[in-house]
């Protein structure tokens, strides 16, 4: 099973931004039995509840279908703009946050070529590329929904 790293993945900015996400945790939730991954952006300066986020989980169904779901989470922070009369200025709050979420339903039966297939499928979709552009082979996504593997 690997072992969990960082992401570095690209934002879809005009100027694309590369952004670091951190192993933050992985568990396994006892009562809905599910494997949860997680990271974080460590920016300095950012408070915690604005830094980037991923969460990884994967759960095996009463029939055996395993359920593998991605999310990424990236704040928007409130603009500041200056201080009032009295001198102050308000410390940023979090406007909004982005969110997307990807779920995977793979039947014990399905063989990791059938996964691969799906999962470049979908990047590609996502991504709006062309068949022929590569989409990568590897990181927590690959391994969760290709192999059924968590990060450990």
């Amino acid at each position: 099973m690997p072992a969990i790293a960082n992401i570095v993945a690209f934002d879809g900015a005009a100027t694309p931004t590369s952004h670091t996400f951190f192993p933050e945790d992985v568990s396994r939730d006892a009562k809905s039995q599910e494997t949860i991954a997680s990271w974080k952006e460590a920016l300095s300066g950012v408070p915690d509840l604005a830094q980037g986020r991923i969460r990884l989980t994967r759960k095996v169904t009463k029939q055996g279908v395993n359920v593998v779901k991605l999310r990424v989470q990236l704040p928007i922070q409130e603009a500041i703009s200056g201080q009032n009369s009295a001198g102050y200025t308000a410390a940023q709050k979090v406007a909004h946050i982005p969110t997307i979420e990807i779920t995977g339903y793979f039947h014990p039966r399905s063989t990791m070529a059938e996964r691969k297939m799906i999962r470049y499928l979908a990047a590609h979709i996502m991504q709006g590329n062309s068949a022929t552009e590569a989409t990568s082979q590897t990181g927590p996504n690959a391994d969760a929904n290709d192999v059924l593997v968590m990060p450990t």
